[in-house]
């Protein structure tokens, strides 16, 4: 004879949760991803090279920064629209997500100076951060991040800090994958309430934190083994003649028209 608690049923009803933590924290992570996926360099025919590239769009930031005339933001506004409609429909709205949370940002932030100054000064400075956090994003997302790597050395900075920059940016996408992975992994292993969210998503971040460590220590022996020392070559110039002459062409365009409607009017 088998005892009566042996024999009952018994039915499991895990209680209900509300696991959008998880989700949301997965869908970003995502995004993020798909965000630097999206970002392979793809700018149409007749390339330029990376150089001229942050050349030029340096000068574009300096010269909209110094500005201080409305006819000069006009034309520097009516540049960064031209090369807008050059790119194709989904390069354009990543090229242009990044540029909204941060204008309304700096909307926020310029309402006590509205108020104390007035409209048009923080209007003329909402422009200029417009613009030039959409010429930066322009050129994230036409050029890829070797090409961009490979820019700086020509420029002829340290290779100290362009390697540093580049085993970043690898390592934050590195990370980013194996954190989407384990938050994925979490919600699908999840049953029943969870009470301590907080405590998984500090475990989440602890593992990464040591899969990145470890991918570290096996950078920094295959380096080793392969000989590096210390120089950063640049990655092969990419770009085409036709391609940095139009840059050449650019920046000429936009000296002038600073001189035009800055210098020489009065």
């Amino acid at each position: 004879m088998l005892p009566d608690w042996l024999t009952q049923n018994e039915t499991y009803v895990p209680q209900a949760d509300h696991s959008l933590w998880l989700r949301r924290n997965m869908l970003h992570l995502m995004r993020l991803l798909r965000r630097a996926a999206a970002q392979h360099g793809t700018d149409g025919r007749n390339p330029a090279s990376a150089a001229p590239k942050l050349l030029m769009t340096l000068l574009y930031i300096l010269l909209l920064s110094v500005s201080s005339g409305a006819e000069y933001l006009w034309a520097a506004a009516a540049g960064v629209l031209i090369v807008l409609a050059l790119l194709p429909g989904r390069m354009l709205r990543h090229t242009l997500q990044p540029v909204f949370p941060v204008a309304i940002f700096t909307l926020i932030l310029l309402i006590p100076c509205a108020i104390l100054t007035g409209i048009a000064p923080c209007i003329r400075m909402l422009a200029k951060v417009c613009l030039s956090l959409t010429a930066i994003s322009i050129l994230a997302h036409t050029t890829s991040w070797n090409r961009l790597t490979g820019g700086l050395n020509q420029l002829h900075l340290p290779d100290t800090f362009i390697f540093l920059l580049d085993s970043t940016l690898r390592f934050l996408a590195l990370a980013g994958q194996a954190a989407a992975e384990l938050n994925e992994a979490m919600a699908v292993r999840s049953i029943g309430r969870n009470e301590k969210k907080y405590t998984t998503l500090g475990g989440i971040l602890g593992t990464v934190w040591l899969r990145t460590n470890e991918l570290a220590q096996q950078t920094s022996e295959a380096m080793q083994c392969r000989g590096w020392d210390g120089s950063y070559s640049a990655a092969q110039n990419s770009g085409t003649k036709l391609g940095n002459f139009r840059c050449v062409l650019m920046a000429a365009a936009m000296i002038a028209a600073f001189l035009l409607l800055e210098v020489l009017t009065p």
